[in-house]
């Protein structure tokens, strides 16, 4: 769906939204609504019947149970038309399914194979596996949602689906306002859909499976290492020895595992998590007092002050550290939170604080919900950088050293949307030139989410970069990664 397509549905849903949350909703706007009261009006209206009529079978002595319907009914009994007859029957057989088994007739009877449903779905095949094998698999709401989309239910199959995981939608709620809209109106495109509810602040259906227990960190990680050789000899082209030669971790590495300390500290602790950001940005800079580079004038001296405080930095140094932000938000808004909190400490220029959301925002829309890179171009274009027109080529041909947010991540975000796996992202990001180390680390950051969640295993190329760089880490850092696993794993169970 391109952009135009795109506007056409938000503009819809701001409407439908209004409309439906108004004090005295009605009109012809909302006709649809009075629609679907009317089909749930006749739902009920039918279940009683079926219940009157059980009661009355049971009073003859006939015991009703689905799995015996067969037996049991008689045409002539019944107190519907012939025509209702089948498919009544076909409803109460239904009755003893599972939400699992629910699952696999509907495949079948629509001729899909598993792998369309679940990749439709945005499933991994391990978390299909288990909706397989199990017929008490309980789904969360918004997975049971998702495969509603996947197998193209209307309004009313999708009711019955969720009634048989326990859910149900409701027209008092914004997520489901824009889910009912897109039902009715045949909108089955998940990643449409995830927009469309990122748009208005709810979350996205899909979020893949965490990637606590994939090294998360290590994208930022690897991309600072692969970049730490070219910062001051600078290489434009992609074609040259990743990891090779001279390379090693720099201030990017250092503070970006200083974040995820604190945000495991805040989370844990309940301490703010400002002041766990600067204790441990305080902590980890002083233990590693002299990266590859250095640290700039003005952080070495926040570094050793008793009681430091933010400099007005509009510094890329926000952006580069930020990315555990983006991993272990449950939401948009908590990462855009996360991040804001995470660069006030130093970077509290305005600049400086939007270029760690906009890297943080980035991330988590790459892992949770849209797998179609326009629409990730499109948000960060309209909330923070005019991406329209940006190519790598254009930005190669004269692009120059610069270390301040605006400068940077606009280009690392290209870096990565014009990537076709990890390690092009980070060759793309290392071939512009410019602090090197720095726009390979937010790059990295952010294609290690993308191509980590839609893959249905660990991607070869970056589980070889990892096996290159990580041996090579203090045992302080790669506790952290480890930990930062286990935490977001926890976080998203």
């Amino acid at each position: 769906m391109d952009n135009t397509d795109r506007q056409s549905l938000f503009c819809a849903l701001e409407q439908e939204l209004r409309t439906a949350f108004r004090p005295e909703a009605g009109g012809e706007d909302n006709a649809w609504r009075a629609n679907v009261r009317e089909e749930a009006r006749l739902r009920e209206e039918l279940n009683a019947q079926i219940g009157r009529w059980e009661a009355a079978q049971q009073g003859e002595g006939q015991l009703y149970a689905p799995s015996g319907i067969d037996a049991a009914w008689s045409l002539d009994e019944l107190p519907f038309g012939r025509e209702h007859v089948e498919e009544l029957r076909r409803r109460l057989r239904e009755l003893d399914e599972s939400f699992s088994q629910t699952i696999l007739r509907l495949i079948d009877s629509k001729g899909l194979k598993d792998s369309e449903c679940y990749h439709r779905a945005r499933m991994s095949r391990k978390l299909f596996s288990k909706l397989r094998i199990d017929d008490h698999y309980q789904p969360s709401r918004e997975t049971a949602l998702a495969l509603a989309v996947a197998l193209e239910l209307n309004r009313e199959e999708t009711d019955r689906l969720l009634l048989k995981a326990g859910f149900s939608l409701s027209e008092s709620s914004v997520s489901d306002v824009i889910l009912i809209y897109c039902l009715n109106h045949r909108i089955y495109d998940l990643d449409m859909i995830n927009e469309a509810l990122l748009r208005f602040g709810q979350k996205a259906l899909t979020k893949q499976e965490s990637t606590g227990g994939a090294r998360a960190l290590m994208g930022a990680v690897i991309g600072d290492v692969a970049g730490s050789r070219y910062e001051f000899d600078n290489i434009r082209s992609k074609d040259f020895q990743i990891l090779e030669g001279d390379c090693e971790y720099t201030d990017d590495s250092i503070m970006t595992l200083a974040v995820a300390e604190a945000l495991m500290e805040s989370r844990t602790s309940g301490k703010a998590f400002k002041d766990c950001v600067k204790a441990a940005v305080q902590r980890y800079g002083r233990a590693y007092p002299s990266p590859r580079g250095g640290y700039g004038g003005r952080f070495s001296a926040w570094l050793r002050a008793e009681d430091p405080t933010p400099y007005h930095s509009c510094g890329n140094g926000s952006a580069m550290r930020v990315s555990a932000c983006g991993y272990a938000a449950e939401s948009l808004e908590e990462a855009l939170k996360l991040a804001a909190e995470s660069a006030e400490v130093t970077h509290d220029h305005p600049e400086g604080v939007k270029g760690a959301q906009a890297v943080a925002a980035a991330i988590y829309l790459a892992g949770t919900g849209m797998r179609d890179k326009a629409a990730i171009r499109s948000y960060i274009s309209e909330r923070f950088y005019p991406l329209d027109g940006l190519q790598l080529d254009k930005i190669r041909e004269s692009y120059r050293f610069s270390e301040i947010c605006q400068d940077t991540v606009p280009q690392a975000i290209v870096a990565f949307l014009e990537s076709k796996n990890y390690e092009d992202a980070i060759r793309n990001a290392i071939s512009l030139g410019g602090d090197s180390d720095t726009l390979a680390a937010i790059t990295g950051s952010i294609a290690w989410a993308y191509y980590l969640a839609w893959s249905d295993s660990f991607p070869k190329d970056m589980d070889r970069l990892c096996k290159k760089v990580l041996p090579s880490l203090p045992e302080e850092f790669r506790k952290t990664i480890r930990d930062f696993d286990a935490f977001t794993s926890r976080n998203f169970a």
